[in-house]
């Protein structure tokens, strides 16, 4: 029997390839207390993102981190 290849970065970002009722909450590997995120974005969005990210300087991974953050911040400051 042939060893099962790992599948496409195109397939896991198809959202039923994921099990969402029984996902868990995982450790980092180094013990940081941070969690990953993965979320489904189109070629569009992504596209977006990227130039966006690209434009002020910034790593992708880096640059939704902060403006999430800043998202959030703002969010809970205009809930009182």
């Amino acid at each position: 029997m042939g060893k099962k290849s790992e599948p496409t970065d195109e397939e896991l970002m198809e959202e039923n390839q994921w099990d969402f009722e029984s996902a868990e909450l995982m450790r980092g590997r180094h013990g940081g207390g941070r969690a990953q995120v993965t979320i489904s974005l189109s070629s569009a969005e992504l596209g977006l993102i990227s130039d966006c990210a690209e434009r002020h300087g910034k790593r992708m991974p880096q640059f939704i981190r902060e403006v999430m953050l800043d998202f959030a911040m703002r969010s809970a400051v205009a809930a009182g």
